[in-house]
């Protein structure tokens, strides 16, 4: 999960944030301590959480991690 906040007239950067999340997380490739693990991040859902205050924006989002045949997928390291 990861989500995003903004206090704002309107939802506006969110929205954009949102989207440039995606194209940036897209097909991702992860590196662990030891080996390359061939893999990406894959949009699951995601959508705005009602909040209590006026001009305060929450958007959630989840993602999915898919690997492909890796040694070794702990200690990923970026």
């Amino acid at each position: 999960m990861l989500d995003l906040w903004d206090y704002n007239e309107s939802p506006t950067r969110i929205d954009s944030a949102v989207d440039r999340l995606k194209v940036l997380l897209h097909e991702w490739t992860f590196t662990t301590a030891s080996d390359e693990a061939v893999g990406f991040m894959e949009w699951f859902s995601g959508g705005y959480i009602p909040t209590d205050a006026e001009k305060v924006w929450h958007y959630a989002t989840q993602w999915s991690m898919r690997f492909g045949a890796a040694r070794d997928t702990t200690n990923i390291v970026g």
